[in-house]
């Protein structure tokens, strides 16, 4: 899954930045309530990946700077995890940041 999201929000003559928070998430089992990543982007836009075996995480781009995440129930007993890429679009200076998305099994 590949979503793009975001302009860039630059000043002007700031160095550009990219930062998310937090750096994880950890849901229940049964726990499909959404969590919120807050994207801060200086100067770069941006995009988010989702590793194609991670079929049980869904994120939504909500308000500026805001990706919504949610889980589908874990039916198995081993937690599972994946990671949410948050990447620069066209700008190799600024690294691309990750989110862990932690699942407790049931």
């Amino acid at each position: 899954m590949f979503a793009a999201a975001c302009t860039p929000q630059n000043g002007g003559g700031e160095t550009a930045s990219l930062e998310v928070s937090p750096k994880s998430l950890t849901f229940g089992a049964e726990d499909t309530t959404p969590q919120e990543i807050t994207v801060t982007a200086v100067g770069v836009e941006w995009e988010y990946v989702l590793p194609s075996t991670a079929d049980w995480i869904t994120v939504e781009d909500g308000t500026a700077g805001k990706l919504l995440v949610s889980v589908v129930k874990n039916p198995t007993a081993e937690k599972r995890t994946a990671s949410i890429a948050v990447k620069p679009v066209n700008n190799d200076d600024v690294k691309a940041k990750s989110v862990t998305v932690t699942q407790a099994g049931s």
